[in-house]
C-alpha cells in the first residue's frame, strides 16, 4: 500500500536531515509561546536526546518559561546508567522523569495489541512491540536503576501486560509513579489494578472526538470499555490527562469539553459516546492539573495552595458558568510560571 506503520517509519524518517539545535530551539520557543497562550505553565515531553539538547540550551540562556519534565525513551537507559543519572534527575524548570516505553501500536493502524482480533480483521489481534517477558525484563531493568515507567498501551492486551510487568517488579522509591499511557480500552477486571499497583492512568480525553466511530467499527462491544475515565476514577485510579500533541492540538480545553459532554468536538454523538463515562468539570480539570502533577512526580503541584508553587491563569469567563459545549474555546487572559507573568492579552 506505500503506508509504512509504527516502527517501518524509520526506514524513511532515518534518512529525513536532523534540524540543527538552532532550529530546534526556535521551534521550542514558537511551543512554549503557544502552551502558555493556552494557559500551560508545564508539559511532559516524550522526547530523547535532541529535544533535550535544545531545552537545556534554553534554560541556561533564561528562555525556559515552561516547567518541563522530560520522559527518556528506554534506548537511552545504558547512557542514563553510565551516567549515574536516575529518575528526578534536574531542577524545577527541567528534570527526567520516568522511561517511556512502548507495549503496543495504536487504534487506527490496527496493530493495538488486543486479547481478542478486531471486529473487522478476524486474524489480527495486533502487535506485541514488547511482549510480556520482554515487558518485565524492561521494567524490572530500568527499577533497578532507578526509573520508573512510563508505558504505551493501547490495547486491552496490552494494558493488561503493562500492569501485569509493573506489577510484578519492585521498583526503587522515588517522585515519580509508574504510569501508562493512553490506557485506551480496558478489560473491566484489570481496572482496580491502577490504584492498587499506583500507576497513574495517563490520558488523554481528546482522542475520543477523533476516534469514537472508528473504535466502534474496529472494538465492536468492546469500545465500551474505551476511554473510561468515570469507570477507573471510580475504581481509584489517578487520571493525569493530556493532549498527545502533536498527534491532537495542543489545547487543553478542547480535552476537557470532551472529557465533560462525551461527544466530539463537532457535537457528535449527540447524546455523547457512552455518556457513563463523562465526567464533572471539577473532576476533568484535576485531571488535567492535580493528576498530571502528580505523575510529573509533584505532588504539591496542580493547585492553588499554601507552600505550592505559583502556576496559575487569569480567565475572562467562569468555566462552571461557560456552556460545556463551548469549553475547547476558553483562552486565559494571563499565565502565570513561579508567579512570573509568562503570556498576558
Amino acid at each position: 500500500t506505500g503506508i509504512l506503520r509504527d516502527g517501518a517509519m524509520a526506514i524513511v524518517l532515518g534518512k529525513v536531515p536532523a534540524p540543527s539545535l538552532a532550529d530546534r530551539r526556535r521551534a521550542l520557543r514558537v511551543g512554549q509561546a503557544e502552551a502558555h497562550a493556552l494557559g500551560l505553565a508545564a508539559v511532559h515531553v516524550m522526547e530523547g536526546r535532541e529535544t533535550l539538547e535544545a531545552l537545556q540550551a534554553m534554560h541556561q540562556g533564561d528562555e525556559l518559561t515552561l516547567r518541563v519534565t522530560l520522559l527518556p525513551p528506554f534506548a537511552l537507559l545504558v547512557h542514563l546508567k553510565a551516567l549515574g543519572i536516575t529518575s528526578g534527575f534536574g531542577d524545577e524548570r527541567l528534570r527526567l522523569g520516568q522511561l517511556k516505553l512502548f507495549a503496543d501500536g495504536s487504534l487506527g493502524s490496527r496493530t493495538a495489541w488486543m486479547l481478542e482480533p478486531f471486529a473487522d480483521d478476524p486474524g489480527n489481534r495486533g502487535i506485541a512491540v514488547l511482549d510480556e517477558d520482554a515487558l518485565v525484563e524492561a521494567v524490572a531493568e530500568a527499577h533497578a536503576a532507578g526509573w520508573p515507567c512510563a508505558i504505551h498501551a493501547i490495547g486491552d492486551a496490552a494494558n493488561r501486560a503493562a500492569l501485569s510487568a509493573l506489577g510484578s517488579v519492585p521498583r526503587v522509591p522515588c517522585p515519580f509513579a509508574d504510569r501508562i499511557e493512553h490506557v485506551q480500552v480496558l478489560r473491566p477486571e484489570d481496572m482496580s489494578l491502577f490504584p492498587t499497583l499506583g500507576v497513574v492512568a495517563s490520558m488523554q480525553p481528546v482522542h475520543v472526538s477523533t476516534d469514537w466511530r472508528l473504535a466502534d467499527r474496529l472494538w465492536g462491544a468492546r469500545s465500551r470499555w474505551g476511554y473510561a475515565w468515570r469507570s477507573l476514577s471510580d475504581a481509584g485510579a489517578v487520571l493525569a490527562f493530556g493532549s498527545d500533541a502533536p498527534v491532537e492540538p495542543l489545547n487543553p480545553w478542547a480535552g476537557l469539553q470532551v472529557a465533560v459532554t462525551g461527544r466530539g468536538l463537532d457535537g457528535l454523538p449527540a447524546g455523547g459516546w457512552h455518556p457513563e463515562e463523562r465526567l464533572g468539570l471539577d473532576e476533568a480539570l484535576r485531571g488535567f492539573t492535580v493528576g498530571v502533577a502528580a505523575a510529573g512526580g509533584r505532588p504539591q503541584g496542580g493547585s492553588l495552595a499554601p507552600g505550592n508553587p505559583a502556576d496559575f491563569i487569569g480567565l475572562d469567563d467562569d468555566p462552571f458558568a461557560c456552556p460545556p459545549d463551548q469549553l475547547a474555546g476558553v483562552r486565559p487572559r494571563c499565565t502565570y510560571v513561579g508567579g512570573e507573568l509568562v503570556f498576558s492579552r
